[in-house]
């Protein structure tokens, strides 16, 4: 499905799902909407579950630059579309975590509850250096297996390297991608992320929120979420029982139990 948005983009997305409440999923630098899939598919009895391309990735395309701020205003476009009560509960992962503080600032009618899962108030210069290498090293037509080795290094926990084939294969699965992310639509994107500041966004959300981390998380860090926690008035901090900074996706599980559990 496709939204046209005001400055003429069509953002797309996907539902899975016929509950009563609006639940939207906003993914990480360079990820499309689908890979939620595994956790809509746990909660699509009880919520309408939306998985959301962000600009540049996917089915939706970019013309231009853009920030994290005017991807909060997509989702708010989005949400006043889909959602019959206008507000929907939230959960952005990484860059999606980025966007969804200033959705919760800047449009706190349109969110319920806020999960924010292995993200950050800013990102340090070591985390900026890094999606800017990978940035670099697409450009410079680096073989694309060898940028996902790289990526994997900083996304994934200790054992997931303990096999090499499952690791082979995964990178097999990504390069199949029959409509892979640009290089420049995912350069645009970093760009974004790296633009993304405080600017006091955290102490100014009211939206009752949980912030996830796991404890393997090395592209951010543990302490960035413990401390945007307690940037949040009255937010829960919950840490998984492994994983690195793709621990949702390592420990579904848990993840499903902590945000059922907060969702009520």
């Amino acid at each position: 499905m496709h939204l046209n948005l005001a400055d003429g983009t069509l953002l797309h997305y996907d539902i899975l799902g016929q509950g009563e409440e609006v639940l939207v999923l906003i993914n990480g630098l360079g990820l499309k909407g689908t890979v939620w899939r595994p956790l809509a598919a746990s909660l699509k009895d009880r919520f309408q579950v939306v998985m959301v391309d962000n600009r540049g990735v996917g089915l939706t395309r970019s013309t231009g630059a853009f920030s994290t701020r005017d991807m909060a205003d997509d989702v708010a476009a989005l949400i006043d579309h889909i959602a019959p009560s206008g507000k929907a509960h939230v959960l952005g992962f990484s860059m999606g975590g980025m966007i969804a503080q200033h959705l919760a600032v800047a449009y706190p009618d349109r969110v319920g509850k806020l999960i924010l899962v292995s993200t950050t108030t800013a990102l340090s210069a070591r985390s900026a250096a890094v999606i800017a290498h990978w940035c670099a090293m697409m450009r410079a037509g680096i073989d694309p297996a060898i940028i996902l080795r790289d990526k994997f290094l900083f996304i994934w926990e200790d054992q997931f390297f303990n096999k090499e084939r499952s690791v082979s294969q995964l990178i097999q699965i990504i390069l199949s991608d029959a409509a892979p992310q640009s290089t420049e639509d995912f350069c645009r994107q970093v760009a974004a992320c790296r633009g993304h500041a405080d600017q006091g966004l955290p102490a100014r959300i009211r939206a009752e929120t949980l912030v996830i981390s796991a404890p393997e998380e090395r592209l951010l860090s543990v302490p960035e979420a413990r401390q945007l926690a307690a940037s949040i008035p009255g937010a829960q901090f919950r840490l998984l029982p492994g994983g690195g900074h793709n621990g949702w996706v390592e420990y579904l599980g848990d993840m499903i139990d902590y945000v059922e559990a907060f969702l009520g």
